[in-house]
């Protein structure tokens, strides 16, 4: 199960997040919820997109196996430091009853690489799903791109920076919309 090696990230302090206790007590309600929603859903976790530990996604599936399910790949916030996909899979029950596919996905995070390497791996999960959610019954022509906080800021620059598409051999048309949140 991905809840089971998280690599350790630095801790939230005054330094990092404007209210450390509360971003704590985020993280662990949201793997509380994303275990449970792993338990309870049918879920592939940590496949990889890359070679580096953050490069993976997991994929929240309906319980009936169905074709042509639209695809929702969502990104974690953190300001680019903290985060996992983990923290995600907590709104997997929900959206897989609409139905649709949920794919949680992660990137590396800065200190350890600098800008743009976030967003290549944004564009990188997108190249993933595009390819390869039709055969866990997805349609590669239905993605939304969403995210939260940081997350939000990687979904809208994959769903409006279309001159990269054919860098990762993307349609020029691969995102329909956009759906982002922000965390105050």
């Amino acid at each position: 199960m991905s809840l089971d090696d998280l690599k350790p990230q630095s801790p939230r302090t005054s330094g990092n997040t404007r209210v450390p206790a509360a971003a704590m007590a985020y993280a662990d309600a949201a793997i509380a919820g994303a275990r449970e929603a792993q338990v309870n859903c049918r879920c592939v976790t940590d496949i990889a997109f890359g070679e580096d530990y953050y490069q993976k996604l997991d994929l929240y599936l309906p319980d009936e196996k169905l074709e042509g399910l639209p695809v929702l790949l969502f990104f974690h916030g953190g300001a680019f430091r903290h985060g996992y996909k983990e923290w995600c899979g907590q709104m997997a029950p929900a959206l897989l009853d609409l139905p649709c596919i949920f794919v949680s996905a992660s990137y590396r995070k800065v200190p350890e690489v600098k800008f743009p390497a976030p967003l290549v791996d944004a564009f990188t999960a997108l190249q993933w799903v595009w390819r390869n959610v039709a055969s866990h019954g997805g349609d590669p022509n239905r993605i939304v791109a969403g995210g939260w906080s940081a997350g939000g800021t990687l979904a809208a620059m994959i769903t409006l920076y279309h001159k990269f598409y054919s860098e990762f051999g993307l349609p020029a048309d691969v995102v329909k919309f956009c759906l982002t949140t922000s965390a105050g």
